[in-house]
């Protein structure tokens, strides 16, 4: 898995939420949170892909579920030109929101 620089103080800050806003998003208690914030804990890779999607990418984790990471997988795989096509759509709706 690659590393990610995430900083979470300096995403919960520029989302202008409070530490346990923040860090309940992701399933994480605000005193866990604030031990990342502040370097006494080092956050591990999948917590920084959790917070890339939930605060870089604006995922909402309640709407991912196995069967649409599969069929997203299974579409990449048999469809590819078609799953192109779709990321290519998805892109420019998101860009006229």
């Amino acid at each position: 898995m690659e590393k990610l620089k995430i900083n979470p103080k300096d995403l919960r800050i520029a989302n202008e939420l409070s530490q346990v806003e923040f860090w309940e998003k992701v399933g994480i208690t605000q005193s866990g949170g604030s031990r990342y914030e502040n370097g006494e804990r080092r956050v591990p890779p999948s917590l920084a892909h959790i917070l890339r999607l939930t605060y870089v990418e604006h995922v909402d984790l309640k709407d991912v579920t196995r069967d649409s990471i599969e069929v997203s997988r299974l579409l990449k795989a048999e469809q590819p030109d078609l799953y192109a096509t779709l990321i290519k759509e998805v892109k420019s709706r998101r860009r006229h929101k």
